[in-house]
């Protein structure tokens, strides 16, 4: 579709549903005083330390990729200690995701204002599962959703497709890769359908422009992290953490990969037993796009859907967000909705107030369904424990630029609130067992007993519970301060200790 006048209102108006429907539903907008949730914390922590010198996975590691740290760092340069930065991402990124979606409806149904619908639907699926907001599988998904359309444009209106949507898809695939690579895999399908169709039809020509211009994508989005790791010579720490210590959070490891993406399958396939809205979705987008399109589509369609579950299931998936990725196959069933509507209302025509109300009435819905609403911080605005912890480290503080550790947990905010980088590459612990990564830990035992840290944040689950000191050997800290608070998942206690005889 090429861009008029009136596309970009359109454009536009569907960018200003995203900001406000987020608004409600993220605990990264402004209507929320804290996003307490441990991975997005991480995220912030290594994306604060990218834009000030610090290397990820040299001296601030976790496993996720490096352009989920560059968002959350392009985040933090709109506010160093909160979270608005983020929700504008997150919009700009959900409004991407929701003009595909529009794009995407526009290629089975004629009616502009059936595909409005469509797109202003679209995001209940991903907000069901993003229990908190800004997760990586939330970026990922606009990405998912542009592949998608470029994918379906290619077997529905082949004679649209151009050459430089096939450089886009290659960007998208690098772009995703660097973010949660095994998500990649649902490129597999498709491509591989492709590749198949050309070859049968002794297409050569075409495939190696096809394999030529994917690549030259991936080449675009993927130099810039490549000259970074020449630069600063992380190559062999990308290799060491983001995909050989990734290999640790997949089960049964000792299989090997065919058994474990088998076993990864069952167990996916064995999981959806209790989402029965989601079954009944998926179920639908197949009917319907094996109604409406071609044999080739289809054996593609499908193979990415298994290969992309297969996927997030080789890992350690936690259903509160892993299904996100998913729920990009979930607008074929909101199109088989539009689609079976455009039918019913037949030349029925939407005016202005009608269409308004229409997305008004889903933008209401979706927002109900989600509940975010009804969390306390969102209805009385209390002050987290993030924001005490970082006053009073400013306040007892004797250095100009404090350090500050916590210990034994996920980021639980404070480095963020308190705007402090920690000095410690393992600042914080992962999903992976003591047994199978036991420097992590013994990292922070050893910086603690020597007293590197100026502040240290240990966390207990009840008041009356003390941190074990011969565990931690707190015996260069004194306690200041004691603060309940709950996070993301926990309802802990968290000790605050600075460091006795500053020099």
């Amino acid at each position: 579709m090429k861009l008029t006048t009136k596309n970009h209102k359109l454009y536009i108006f569907l960018s200003i549903y995203a900001f406000a429907l987020l608004l409600f539903t993220t605990h990264s907008s402004p209507l929320f005083i804290f996003n307490g949730w441990n991975d997005v914390n991480i995220y912030f922590t290594i994306g604060k330390g990218l834009f000030n010198g610090y290397i990820p996975y040299v001296d601030l590691i976790d496993h996720k990729g490096i352009y989920i740290f560059l968002i959350y760092g392009i985040g933090w340069l709109f506010n160093q200690t909160g979270f608005l930065g983020i929700y504008l991402l997150q919009s700009v990124f959900l409004a991407i995701s929701i003009i595909y979606v529009y794009h995407l409806a526009h290629l089975f149904i004629k009616r502009v204002e059936i595909c409005f619908l469509v797109a202003a639907l679209s995001p209940l699926p991903m907000l069901t599962y993003d229990n908190y907001g800004g997760s990586a599988e939330e970026f990922i998904l606009p990405l998912l959703t542009a592949s998608l359309y470029y994918f379906t444009l290619y077997y529905i209106k082949p004679e649209k497709h151009k050459a430089w949507n096939v450089i886009i898809l290659g960007g998208l695939f690098a772009a995703i890769f660097l973010m949660k690579f095994n998500l990649v895999m649902y490129f597999g399908g498709f491509i591989l359908v492709i590749i198949i169709e050309l070859v049968c039809k002794k297409q050569y020509r075409n495939l190696g422009k096809y394999i030529l211009l994917f690549s030259f994508g991936v080449f675009i989005i993927a130099l810039p992290y490549l000259i970074y790791m020449f630069l600063t010579g992380s190559f062999k720490a990308f290799i060491d953490i983001y995909l050989i210590m990734n290999n640790s959070y997949a089960k049964e490891t000792g299989l090997n990969i065919g058994l474990r993406l088998f076993r990864s399958l069952l167990e996916g396939a064995w999981e959806f037993r209790q989402y029965l809205i989601f079954d009944a979705f998926l179920l639908t987008g197949l009917i319907f796009v094996m109604l409406k399109t071609k044999l080739n589509y289809v054996l593609g369609y499908c193979s990415s859907f298994v290969l992309l579950l297969t996927s997030i299931y080789l890992s350690q998936a936690i259903i509160m967000y892993a299904l996100i990725p998913l729920t990009v196959f979930l607008n074929m069933a909101i199109i088989a909705i539009g689609y079976i509507l455009e039918k019913l209302l037949s030349e029925r025509k939407f005016n202005n107030i009608l269409l308004s109300l229409a997305t008004f009435m889903i933008f209401l819905a979706i927002i109900f369904i989600r509940g975010s609403i009804w969390y306390p911080e969102f209805l009385f605005q209390r002050v987290p424990v993030q924001h005490k912890m970082a006053e009073i480290i400013w306040e007892y503080a004797k250095d100009e630029n404090p350090t500050l550790l916590e210990v034994g947990k996920l980021d639980s905010g404070f480095y963020t609130a308190s705007g402090i980088i920690p000095e410690l590459p393992f600042f914080h612990t992962t999903n992976i067992g003591h047994d199978d990564f036991p420097q992590i830990r013994d990292s922070q035992k050893e910086a603690v007993r020597k007293g590197y840290f100026e502040f240290v944040i240990l966390h207990t689950e009840s008041k009356d519970e003390f941190p074990d000191n011969n565990y931690w050997n707190l015996n260069n800290y004194v306690k200041i301060a004691s603060l309940h608070g709950a996070g993301a998942r926990d309802d802990l206690w968290f000790h605050l200790y600075q460091r006795e005889n500053l020099q």
